[in-house]
């Protein structure tokens, strides 16, 4: 059943990328209305309206979740909503993630929503929280959450060479969840991530380059799930380089290329590998995003 899933999902983006203007809904494409036979002047209107809605699909060959390689060959659908007319903008929206191949944690079912908040010290600033599910279980007895949340704090600011991207996250649940504590009151984990990116116009398209680095506090570094005594530490550090080809006004093609890395002594270094090794990932994939 899931690797028919992988084939419709890959039919779908090679059906969309050579589909032309299928997503296209111009409100006027024409210079004049014709009224009882009347020409109307009106000025052309090219672009589409955006009603805030987008709507994605794509293919990972490696699921990674705050550094952990959770699964391999994995379609990731997502839809989300902005509601940007309000007096600050809402963002609500759902991701499944389907792992076809080693899932530690079978697919993974997210909702998620958040909210910008007004500029600090220059920084475009959002708050947003994520609550995940997990149909098919994640981990194992006796730590194995049907689900657990997250909130988090996201700044992003251009720094002229480069769009400096700040994350502070908070897991509610995750001494219970992913650290493999089972019963454990102490406090939840707290995860940071630090990286630039930066845009490189290539013919008609864009090259955009990112990099960063990542900081865990009692996120993943416990038994069992690790080979160390570790609680806090780097995670790990990432490349990736993605190209988003616009088919029409409505939809982008973006294929990517990525690498995770982690030292000896970092967090991802001495994980357990449930899904293969955890550090020097080269991986890839492409996704199709439609606005409407």
């Amino acid at each position: 059943m899931k690797k028919a899933l992988l084939v419709a999902a890959v039919g779908v983006l090679a059906f969309s990328a050579n589909a032309g203007e299928w997503a296209k809904a111009p409100v006027n494409s024409g210079k004049y209305i014709v009224q009882d036979k009347v020409p109307i002047d009106k000025a052309p209107i090219e672009e589409c309206i955006d009603l805030g809605a987008n709507l994605s699909i794509g293919y990972e060959t490696d699921y990674l979740y705050k550094g952990y390689r959770l699964g391999r060959d994995t379609v990731v659908t997502d839809v989300n909503y902005v509601f940007d007319r309000l007096a600050i903008p809402v963002t609500i929206g759902v991701t499944y993630a389907n792992i076809l191949n080693n899932g530690l944690i079978g697919d993974d079912l997210a909702v998620y929503a958040g909210i910008g908040l007004p500029s600090v010290a220059g920084f475009d600033a959002s708050l947003f929280y994520t609550h995940h599910f997990y149909p098919e279980g994640a981990f194992g007895a006796p730590f194995d959450p049907s689900s657990n949340g997250e909130i988090g704090l996201a700044l992003s600011r251009d720094m002229g060479f480069a769009v400096l991207n700040l994350e502070a996250a908070y897991n509610l649940h995750a001494p219970n969840s992913w650290n493999g504590i089972a019963n454990n009151n102490d406090s939840g984990s707290l995860y940071y991530d630090a990286g630039l990116e930066k845009a490189f116009g290539i013919g008609q398209h864009t090259l955009v380059l990112a990099g960063g680095v990542a900081y865990g506090d009692n996120y993943w570094g416990r038994a069992p799930l690790a080979n160390t005594t570790n609680s806090s530490g780097w995670n790990h550090y990432y490349l990736r380089a993605s190209l988003p080809i616009e088919l029409n006004c409505r939809t982008t093609l973006t294929p990517y290329v990525g690498y995770q890395g982690a030292p000896e002594g970092w967090l991802m270094d001495g994980v357990a590998n449930f899904g293969g090794n955890q550090s020097d990932i080269l991986h890839g994939g492409i996704s199709l995003n439609v606005a409407f």
